[in-house]
């Protein structure tokens, strides 16, 4: 979901409209950062962003909250240090295979 962690990293608010199942709609309740409709519904999501444009308060929070989500687990750091650990655990896998 390279285009949502952009908006996220620019603390803007994230209004989605998209399958539920996916990733997307995680990142986005678990970083508190905006609202994520079901596709295809005009009526959810007229809603919701009616309620991030009557909002100030509650569109700097949701703006706040994704790009600190952002920088705490998707910086360029942080993913470097994930993929460090996960070569690491395939190289010890490989390793204890032979």
């Amino acid at each position: 979901p390279a285009k949502l962690l952009n908006i996220m990293a620019s603390g803007r608010p994230v209004v989605a409209c998209m399958n539920l199942k996916g990733d997307a709609p995680k990142i986005i309740k678990a970083a508190k950062c905006g609202y994520c409709v079901e596709a295809e519904n005009a009526e959810k999501l007229s809603e919701a962003i009616l309620k991030l444009y009557n909002n100030t308060l509650l569109r700097d929070e949701f703006g706040k909250n994704g790009r600190e989500y952002a920088v705490r687990h998707f910086s360029r750091k942080i993913c470097i240090e994930k993929y460090e650990k996960l070569f690491l655990k395939a190289c010890m896998m490989a390793k204890n295979k032979k």
